[in-house]
């Protein structure tokens, strides 16, 4: 009597995991609506063409919304990950194959970039052409400090060990420049500086003298488009460029922090920051380095607009691994990672490219190593 009662328990356990008739049909049309929900956010992805420039409204939020699921491809594959399984155990092989080719399509990016790391490399067809001469390498350290930061020590022990010829820091504030701002001029004597107490000052620390005034803002015409007049976050902060010489060449180094696209607001700012960078692109005929804190990813129609325009991403040339530089504080650390700060160049060719350590910012410090083409 005691085992037909366990018997008859574990049925009931079985039964009330199996699930009824209509549950599983609910299942099953919901399963379709998130692949009908995927393929549509797929499409918006691929066909979104939304100028830079353009302001209106019910354009800047479509593009919003483009750009975030641009941003977090790796995560909605993961997110999806759990309807393959399920509609894998509910043996449904034609919703299975949709599923997975949602999966598939969110996921390219990053697996692009995964197959991209046992291809060859233009580093290694580099090695022969690597020069001992230092005049003839620029060697560049672009890190964003983060403002609420106070780990001074990790990011000089940082530059200290790649020993570049340029450092370009992103959130410079005033107390920063206390702290560190002494020991990078004793080893970068040349330096242009515009510290903020919110988080979009910049600053640049060279080796190499700038052979031009530095500039340190975008064009006026490009800051007269935003509503706001007194900076703190948008196009009135600092975009600082200077040109350093180059075994003999000059060459452009732009640093970049974009606005960070917590609004709408923000995010039209953003789109004409890079629509600025664009033109400079396209204008300027010298080898040129843009490197920074983009707040965008590489797959972003943002940084595309650039590529586009003719500049290369030294992560793709030379770099190993995903290259993901946020976020890399709080809890946020422990999640799929994704590639916001970026060197992209003309002109140039890449001989390193690394994502640096922990230095105590929410982003990792990226340094490349260059030679003119």
């Amino acid at each position: 009597m005691r085992d037909d009662r366990s018997a008859a328990g574990k049925k009931t356990v079985r039964e009330w995991l199996r699930p009824t008739p209509a549950a599983k049909r609910g299942l099953i049309v919901l399963q379709w609506i998130v692949v009908f929900a995927s393929a549509v956010v797929l499409a918006c992805i691929w066909l979104e063409r939304v100028a830079m420039e353009d302001a209106s409204p019910a354009r800047t939020v479509f593009a919003y919304v483009v750009f975030m699921f641009r941003t977090f491809t790796l995560h909605a594959a993961i997110a999806l990950a759990p309807f393959l399984l399920l509609a894998i155990l509910m043996r449904r092989r034609w919703l299975s194959i949709a599923v997975a080719c949602c999966v598939l399509a969110f996921a390219w990016p990053k697996l692009a970039s995964i197959a991209s790391m046992v291809l060859p490399r233009q580093h290694t067809a580099l090695a022969s052409a690597q020069s001992s001469d230092p005049l003839s390498e620029l060697r560049v350290v672009s890190m964003n400090v983060l403002v609420s930061n106070n780990d001074v020590e990790a990011a000089w022990a940082y530059i200290q060990r790649v020993d570049p010829d340029i450092v370009l820091l992103q959130e410079f504030t005033p107390t920063w420049n206390r702290m560190l701002g002494p020991r990078l001029l004793e080893r970068f004597p040349h330096a242009v500086r515009q510290m903020r107490d919110h988080a979009f000052g910049q600053a640049i620390f060279s080796k190499r003298p700038f052979i031009e005034p530095p500039v340190e803002y975008l064009p006026q015409e490009v800051r007269d488009k935003s509503p706001r007049r007194t900076g703190i976050v948008g196009l009135h902060d600092p975009q600082i460029r200077v040109v350093i010489d180059l075994d003999g060449t000059p060459v452009v180094v732009q640093n970049v922090h974009t606005t960070s696209p917590g609004s709408l607001a923000h995010f039209r700012e953003q789109r004409i920051q890079f629509a600025a960078f664009e033109r400079l692109v396209r204008e300027e005929s010298r080898p040129i380095l843009l490197a920074g804190d983009f707040n965008a990813t590489e797959n972003s129609r943002h940084v595309q607009l650039l590529l586009d325009a003719g500049l290369h991403d030294a992560h793709t040339l030379a770099g190993r691994g995903l290259g993901h530089t946020w976020p890399d504080v709080g809890v946020l650390r422990y999640f799929p990672g994704i590639r916001l700060d970026h060197a992209l160049v003309r002109g140039l060719r890449v001989i390193e490219s690394e994502v640096g350590p922990n230095i105590g910012s929410d982003h990792r410090p990226r340094f490349v190593r260059l030679i003119l083409q």
